[in-house]
């Protein structure tokens, strides 16, 4: 939105906030802002996904209505992944030159949730539905029912609102536009907090100011100044840092009706200066410009604004400018696409005149007034010509600009709330240089497209977009492809006041991991130029390759299209390759910018991918049974924005008596995004041997030519497995209802008994429940197999308020434990599922369940800690009372897939403890990987907790995890760190017993523990040496000094397993957690007791083991501190016998504090 510098500001707890109504406010400054300590975003509550539609899969919406538009939502609610098609509300509707795009708001009791929404997309040619993002907000019923009951306890008027703002800056200047407010709910942690969102620009304090108020408790929640200025002053970084406390009152400080008033008035004389008569009509003039700037036009680099005025003479031009008015024979600048008005220190009039000849030069105000209405009427004009009209018109109104303004200093900004542009002076004049002009227009145009435009990568995604725009057009212009093209702001930068900046930066990586904003820098690579090369360079070599500029642009104008808030550059550069491909199907286009987006790491070649099975040839049954010969398809879709040609494919199989008859296929050229089955059927005899609903294994070997700009060989191999014999949906379910107990961990089962189904569980296996509860996240969902397999559906989850549990694991809901545990086992027999209902307060009724064969599933897994790394600790390494420490949290990622834009917040609930750096970041985490924080959380230890004492630290990890779907996942982990420094020590015992057998009491061995640490920590653990020939028959408990008692293991029947030879947790999983252990003395006798539970088998214990924790050891105090400490003694009491007597008091409180110190120690 800023042509040098952020204007978007995030905080902690309360979503970010790009672009108000009606006041946001772009602008530029002359260094990158480092990105350092990322702040939370709506991105962590969004789950953003562009959905793109395969032709005529969604049909007959070339007409579509609100309500048509909205049934498709409901009928697609579960694809959309959203929680109800009911608060959605259609907002704007967008025309392209491909399609029409319809921006749902969402809303919650009728209040917009700030920046949530849903953007479907519509071919015009076709009226198929061809792509729909989303990004919405999902929230639980409870936080809609509550949201819904915070408007009762509103108790701020929009008017209170914008007056506890006012209060809050103690304005002395005036307003520049009039102050807005809007109610929305703003979603933070899960809650919608109804809030006022108010907005000022002013003068004093300067700035385009925003304020975010609880409308309940009136607390400020946030205050953002969205302007950036060229030298960031202490109330910027303030501001910025989220630290801005409210101004003090002043003499001259002015209330909110007295701006307003005089608001006002200001805009009544503005509105009667400008009031064209009866008799104004639209004519052309004339006026010298600078096209593009004077270095590239005299191609002279090294240009220097100091020059003597004659030594510009040559870079001026006359042009025409375009429909200005003419009133009564006066010329003004006020055209139908751009007029030019004075809103903002200087007060520089508008320039007029008598005859239509602006004659006016640098230096000149009137030169500055020419500039900017000549090159933004020109480039709306342009972007008419590229079709870009009528419905389809971008910026077609006439946008105020003040070509005079920014109070004088070296900025300029574009301000999306009232459309306006401003232009200031400092250094070489802003519009003196028409990149400036165009790439602040270039936030206009995107502005006029998605109303959304804001979040995710949209600030870095914005400067390389007006940046391109404006070194589009010096590319055309003469000696604009010689002198520097790869500079952007070639006369106004690339001097003594700043850099500027290139659009050539083709060895910059994008790093899906991080966010990229305006001007940052992330991993020492500019932002804006990661985003601004690939376009350019795509211009560049096109029309090195005969393409137009003209048709470059189009297709950048419409990749804009379609989409909403949040977009990152992955789905920007996908929407360009989509937009190139449906424009310029027979040009080379998409493999340009193909090429560059990948080169950058923005996109990424993707390999062919295999859809189901299509068999031509089979039984009776339309499958592939033992013994019989089978011909098939194999559906490929080429995912890749460029084509696919000479697609061969060879078959294989490594199963034994697997006979493949035809191998060798062929497929037609795969055009970009398109999918293609072979030509020639693939043919293979299936083993005789196999089992009916057994599987073969097939390997497929594609090779293929990707038609990029290089075209270049490919070779994939598929693997994949056929199932024999027709597999049908079957279904067999319970109607019984029961009610689910409430805090009662017996639960509810119900059991369905299954006969004459398949031989065994397989990728089809799924499971249907029908459960109305208050607070799904008090359940515990268990399916219990015929063998005896356990697999929980859902576990307690304090933090999932939904109501009831409704529909289909996994393809409703992800189970917390994979089904895929079940492969294998015989469907027939009884299957039981087990409702329990951990916590108090809410009901429920199981109402039915099915088990059906269905598709796979996937299991998401919370990161898990690994053991701390401590950085920064004292002598010991460890952490001691009263020392600071750094460290590091390892997370261990057991999910199939990367966990991204990780971040952790430290927090700790033990007294004393200070956390000084709580928020980190971690790198991408790969699956089965484990990764540290890139910073270091550093925290003090309370000085008042004894050596080998313990304190608590909680962590709250944020990161998005894509399995089968994108999400956001929030993660709590919560451990212990003990002070001193710990060695491990064991103890044990090697005395033999044999266990008896079928024996209540069994068999018990004592270790007797001393000298140890003084409690159990998380050192502790047990090894155990059994010989057994039926593991399950055994209960192993430890018995502590205290009496405490926790099972290692239990009687399990199933368990048929010989001997326990190991450690309790690292080998074996104890059947009650150690943790029960914690905080007690390790020093007493410690008890096994093995019990044989079962008949026919025996064993013996051999041996078993403590290993805990010796007694702690911290730092000792140094004799230095003692040596201090004597020589104050010694100046107290020189205070003492020295001071005069009416100052005794302070000696004696000196030596009091020292004794208290010593007494201490």
């Amino acid at each position: 939105m800023n042509r040098k510098k952020v204007n978007i500001f995030t905080a902690v707890g309360i979503a970010s906030f790009a672009a108000i109504a009606s006041q946001s406010v772009a602008s530029k400054s002359f260094k990158p802002v480092v990105a350092t300590n990322k702040v939370e975003t709506t991105k962590a509550a969004t789950d953003n996904k562009v959905l793109v539609m395969a032709p005529g899969q969604y049909s007959g919406f070339k007409q579509a209505d609100e309500q048509q538009l909205l049934a498709f939502v409901q009928q697609q609610q579960q694809l959309l992944g959203l929680n109800s098609a009911a608060w959605l509300k259609l907002g704007t509707v967008k025309h392209s030159l491909l399609g029409t795009h319809y921006h749902f708001k969402q809303e919650v009791n009728g209040i917009p949730v700030w920046n949530g929404g849903l953007t479907i997309s519509v071919n015009k040619n076709t009226g198929d539905i061809s792509k729909v993002y989303r990004f919405t907000h999902s929230f639980s019923d409870q936080a809609v029912a509550n949201a819904e009951a915070s408007v009762a306890t509103k108790n701020l008027t929009p008017m209170q609102a914008l007056e506890r703002s006012w209060s809050f800056f103690q304005p002395t200047g005036k307003l520049l536009a009039k102050p807005t407010t809007e109610l929305v709910y703003i979603k933070t942690r899960g809650s919608l907090i109804l809030s006022y969102v108010n907005s000022f620009d002013l003068t004093a304090p300067g700035g385009s100011w925003q304020q975010i108020i609880d409308a309940s408790s009136g607390k400020v929640l946030e205050t953002n100044r969205l302007d950036v200025p060229k030298k960031p002053t202490k109330i910027y970084q303030l501001a910025r840092d989220n630290k801005l406390e409210p101004f003090e009152r002043k003499n001259n400080s002015i209330t909110l009706e007295q701006a307003l008033s005089e608001l006002k008035q200001q805009t009544l004389k503005q509105q009667s200066d400008n009031q064209p008569s009866a008799y104004a009509n639209l004519v052309d003039a004339t006026g010298l410009v600078f096209d593009p700037d004077p270095r590239t036009t005299l191609n002279d680099e090294n240009l220097s604004h100091r020059a003597a005025d004659s030594t510009f003479d040559q870079a001026y031009f006359t042009q025409t400018l375009r429909d200005v008015t003419l009133d009564q024979g006066v010329y003004s600048l006020v055209g139908p696409y751009v007029q030019i008005i004075d809103f903002e220190a200087p007060e520089t009039r508008p320039s007029t005149t008598n005859d239509g000849n602006w004659t006016s030069k640098r230096g000149e105000a009137p030169f500055y007034d020419v500039m900017s209405y000549f090159h933004i009427d020109q480039s709306q004009r342009y972007i008419q010509s590229l079709g870009f009209t009528g419905e389809t018109a971008i910026q077609n109104t006439s946008i105020e600009v003040d070509s005079d303004g920014q109070n004088g200093i070296d900025n300029s900004a574009y301000f999306p709330g009232n459309n306006r542009l401003s232009f200031g002076h400092g250094g070489v004049p802003d519009n003196e240089d028409a990149d400036v002009i165009l790439h602040e227009y270039g936030h206009a145009i995107q502005f006029d497209i998605n109303p959304n435009w804001q979040y995710g990568d949209t600030g870095a995604i914005g400067e390389g977009f007006g940046d391109y725009w404006a070194g589009s057009y010096s590319y055309s212009t003469p000696n604009g492809q010689s002198l520097r093209p790869e500079w952007v702001y070639t006369w106004d930068g690339h001097n003594e006041f700043w850099d500027g900046r290139v659009l050539d930066q083709v060895d910059y990586q994008y790093d899906p991991s991080e966010t990229y904003g305006p001007h940052e820098l992330v991993n020492g690579e500019l932002s804006d130029e990661l985003w601004s090369t690939p376009l350019f360079q795509s211009l560049v070599e096109l029309i090195n390759m005969g393409q137009t500029r003209e048709e470059v642009d189009t297709i950048v104008l419409e990749s804009h299209f379609g989409l909403g808030a949040g977009v990152r550059m992955p789905e920007m550069a996908q929407s360009t390759l989509q937009a190139a491909v449906a424009l310029f199907p027979d040009g080379p286009h998409a493999s340009v910018f193909f090429k560059w987006f990948t080169q950058m790491n923005i996109v990424s070649e993707q390999p062919m991918e295999r859809k189901d099975l299509v068999f031509e040839q089979a039984g009776a049954n339309g499958a592939a049974d033992p013994g019989e010969t089978v011909a098939f398809k194999v559906p490929l879709l080429n995912d890749n924005p460029v084509s696919a040609t000479n697609v061969a494919a060879s078959l294989s199989s490594s199963t034994n008596g697997a006979v493949v008859v035809q191998g060798d296929v062929s497929y037609p050229d795969i055009e970009a995004y398109a999918t293609r089955s072979n030509t020639e059927n693939f043919e293979l005899t299936v083993p005789a041997t196999l089992t009916c609903g057994s599987t073969f294994n097939v390997s497929m070997d594609v090779e293929y030519q990707l038609q990029t700009t290089t075209p270049s060989d490919k070779s994939e191999q598929l693997n994949f497995e056929v199932f024999t014999g027709r597999r049908e949906l079957v279904s067999t379910g319970s109607e019984a209802s029961f009610a689910i107990p409430d805090n009662d961990a017996d639960g509810v089962s119900s059991v369905i008994t299954v006969e004459g189904a398949g031989m065994q569980v397989d990728d089809n296996f799924s499971v249907d429940v029908n459960i109305n509860h208050g607070y799904v996240g008090d359940l515990t969902v268990t399916l219990i197999s015929p063998e005896g397999t356990r697999v929980n559906l859902t576990v307690l989850d304090g933090d999932n308020g939904s109501e009831d549990l409704i529909g289909n694991f996994p393809a409703d809901f992800t189970p917390a434990e994979s089904l895929s545990v079940f492969d294998g086992e015989d469907l027939n027999g009884d299957w039981t599922l087990t409702v329990v209902d951990g916590a108090a307060e809410d009901e429920g009724m199981l109402n039915s369940w099915q088990l059906n064969l269905s598709s796979e599933s996937e299991c998401e897994k919370p990161l898990e800690k690994r053991e701390l790394v401590f950085e920064q600790a004292g002598a010991n390494g460890s952490a001691d009372p009263g020392e600071m420490v750094a460290f590091k949290v390892p997370l261990f990622n057991g999910n199939p897939a990367s966990a991204t834009n990780v971040t952790a917040s430290l927090s700790s609930s033990t007294n004393g403890v200070v956390v000084t750096q709580a928020d980190v970041n971690y790198p991408e985490i790969e699956p089965q990987s484990t990764r540290s924080n890139t910073e270091s959380f550093e925290l003090s230890v309370p000085e008042t907790l004894t050596c080998g004492a313990s304190f608590n630290v909680n962590m709250d990890v944020d990161y998005e995890l894509d399995i089968t779907t994108a999400s956001t996942k929030s993660d709590q982990i919560n451990f212990k760190i003990f002070t001193g420094r710990r060695e491990l020590v064991s103890t044990g015992s090697e005395a033999s017993f044999p266990i008896p057998d079928n024996d209540t009491d069994g068999v018990s061995s004592v270790i007797t523990v001393s000298g140890a640490g003084t409690q159990v920590d998380d050192n502790f653990s047990i090894d155990v040496n059994i010989n057994h020939t039926h593991v399950g028959d055994l209960t192993l408990t430890l018995t502590s000094p205290e009496g405490t008692r926790v099972n290692l293991t239990v009687l399990d029947g199933d368990n048929g397993s010989e001997d326990l030879i190991g450690n309790f947790p690292t080998d074996f999983m104890p059947a009650e957690s150690l943790s029960a252990f914690d905080g007690e003395d390790l020093n007493g006798d410690w008890t096994l007791t093995v019990v044989d539970g079962a008949a026919e088998d025996e064993g013996m214990l051999n041996s078993w083991q403590l290993n805990l924790s010796s007694e702690p050891e911290c730092d000792a105090v140094s004799e230095s501190d003692d040596s201090s400490q004597n020589a104050l003694y010694g100046l107290a009491l020189a205070v003492l016998i020295g001071m005069e007597a009416g100052s005794l008091h302070f000696g004696y409180f000196l030596l009091l504090m020292l004794w208290f110190r010593r007494r201490q120690k």
